[in-house]
């Protein structure tokens, strides 16, 4: 995708069809559902509001119902997956993000390979939109708990033993910023980017605003400038008002 077809986006949480009005008044190309927040069944219910939007769309799963690398028994998670799929494809929508997910004990790529496994057991089921991982932060601040998808080495892991077109990543740069530097994180990964999620960091807290923590904004986007980026930009950030975010970040690109 080239800078001027950028399409960026924001998430919503509840108000499906405020969130559909604000963003064609804001001129914002994108809307990404939390499923944490919003059930199916509300989405499907706004399927006519939704496929004449004019927007794209794209389902976040929440963590109840991403990977559990430490079971080999996701039949339940399995299903849903396969639910929000058939209802993403029922709306129009692009792309699922997935969490791969954490644990406490064990070997890290034992825990990898269950994560492999439900992947390709979820594309084997017919899934034709795209499904996008999601990087995380190496580990909980507050709980033992160790992410998958807090080290490039779990990307590569991953995309060794599942060649499909379907599976990308969703490259999060607050989460990069815990412990990678976000522009070396984007090319080691970018075959396989298909979507960001953008929110600041200041070394304690993400989802901050983008300008309110460490990240060079400037020089990140100027970076992007070039770089084929087929999915939205999504803001992940919660307080200051998103178009005016927005609107500063396509201002440098």
């Amino acid at each position: 995708m080239h800078t001027k077809d950028m399409r960026f986006g924001f998430v919503s949480f509840a108000d499906i069809k405020q969130d559909v009005k604000y963003a064609i008044e804001n001129r914002i190309e994108h809307i990404e559902f939390d499923l944490t927040k919003l059930s199916l069944n509300k989405i499907k219910e706004a399927k006519n509001l939704l496929l004449g939007s004019g927007l794209t769309l794209s389902f976040h799963l929440p963590w109840d119902y991403s990977i559990n690398p430490q079971k080999t028994d996701n039949d339940g998670d399995l299903q849903y997956v396969h639910n929000a799929a058939q209802v993403l494809e029922d709306v129009g929508g692009s792309h699922l993000v997935l969490h791969m997910g954490y644990y406490v004990d064990g070997n890290r790529e034992e825990h990898l390979s269950n994560v492999v496994e439900f992947i390709q057991k979820t594309l084997d089921h017919g899934f034709s939109s795209y499904l996008t991982l999601e990087n995380l932060k190496p580990k909980s601040q507050i709980s033992p708990k160790k992410f998958l998808g807090g080290r490039m080495e779990d990307f590569d892991f991953v995309f060794t033993n599942i060649r499909d077109k379907r599976l990308k990543v969703c490259f999060d740069t607050g989460h990069a910023a815990y412990a990678w530097d976000i522009e070396q994180a984007f090319t080691h990964l970018s075959k396989q980017i298909y979507c960001l999620h953008l929110h600041d960091n200041n070394g304690k807290k993400d989802h901050l605003d983008i300008g309110r923590g460490n990240i060079d904004w400037p020089s990140f986007m100027n970076f992007l400038k070039g770089k084929n980026i087929e999915g939205p930009l999504v803001l992940e950030t919660f307080n200051k008002p998103i178009q005016e975010q927005i609107a500063w970040l396509r201002k440098l690109v």
